[in-house]
C-alpha cells in the first residue's frame, strides 16, 4: 500500500530524526539504505478480565474469528470450512455483509461489534482464535491479542506474519479445505501449540524490553552526536 507514494514518502523520511517501523519486512518496501532505522514491535495489549468465569451460553468449545469486515479479511472460505467442523463453534466478531453467503450452519455466530468487557470474555473463554488478512506487511492486531492471553492462532500464510510468528502458530491459505486442515492440525496438536505459544510470548516480552533499551541508548548516543 505504500508503493504509488514511496518516493513521497522517503522524502520526509529523510528528514526524519530516526524511523522506528514494528514490522522487520517494511525495510524490504523501503529499501534504502539512508534511513536510520530500527524496528520497535508494538507491546502486547493490556485485557482486563474482571470476570473470567466462562459465560453461561458459551460453555462450548469455540473458536473466535476476530474480524471487522475489512476488505482484506476472508470471510465466505472460513464459514465454508466450519460447515465440516461439528465439534466447535465459530463466534466472528466484526461488521460483515452476510447477504452472499449460503447456507450459513448453525455453528457459525455473529456477534457484531461488541462491548470491550464482552469482547474481553469472549476471547479469554476460546479454544484459540483466528485472524486473517490478505495483505502482506501487516502484523494483526488480531494477533496480538491472542498471543496476549495464551490463546494459540490460526493466521494467514503472509511472509510479514511468518517472519514473525514463526513455528509458534498455525498459517492456512483463505479457502475451505486449508482452513479445515488447520483447525484439525490444531485440535490434534493442542497442547503443543498451546506451550509453544506461551514460550513465543515469554520471549516477545524480552525482546520488546531489549528493543525499548536499545531505542533508549540510540536517541541518546544521536543527541551526543547533534550537540558536537
Amino acid at each position: 500500500h505504500l508503493r504509488p507514494f514511496k518516493k513521497l514518502l522517503l522524502y520526509f523520511l529523510k528528514k526524519s530524526y530516526l524511523v522506528i517501523i514494528h514490522e522487520p519486512t517494511l525495510k524490504e518496501l523501503l529499501n534504502t539504505t539512508e534511513l536510520d532505522i530500527i524496528i520497535l514491535h508494538d507491546p502486547l495489549p493490556r485485557l482486563n478480565i474482571k470476570n473470567n468465569i466462562t459465560l453461561e451460553e458459551k460453555k462450548e468449545k469455540y473458536f473466535v474469528y476476530i474480524g471487522t469486515g475489512g476488505s482484506d479479511e476472508p470471510l465466505e472460505p472460513v464459514v465454508s470450512a466450519f460447515k465440516k467442523i461439528k465439534d466447535f463453534t465459530l463466534y466472528i466478531t466484526g461488521s460483515w455483509k452476510v447477504k452472499n453467503i449460503k447456507n450459513i450452519p448453525q455453528n457459525v455466530k455473529f456477534t457484531g461489534f461488541l462491548k470491550q468487557e464482552d469482547f474481553e470474555k469472549l476471547l479469554f473463554n476460546s479454544y484459540a482464535i483466528m485472524a486473517f488478512t490478505e495483505w502482506e506487511y501487516t502484523l494483526l492486531g488480531a494477533a496480538y491479542e491472542a498471543l496476549s492471553l495464551g490463546k494459540p492462532l490460526i493466521t494467514s500464510n503472509t511472509r510479514a506474519l511468518k517472519n514473525f510468528f514463526k513455528e509458534n502458530c498455525i498459517y492456512v491459505e483463505h479457502n475451505p479445505d486449508s482452513i479445515f486442515e488447520g483447525v484439525k492440525k490444531l485440535t490434534e496438536n493442542y497442547s503443543y501449540y498451546k506451550a509453544k505459544w506461551e514460550e513465543f510470548r515469554k520471549n516477545f516480552l524480552r525482546e520488546v524490553e531489549r528493543e525499548i533499551e536499545f531505542l533508549r541508548h540510540k536517541i541518546v548516543f544521536k543527541n551526543r552526536r547533534i550537540k558536537k
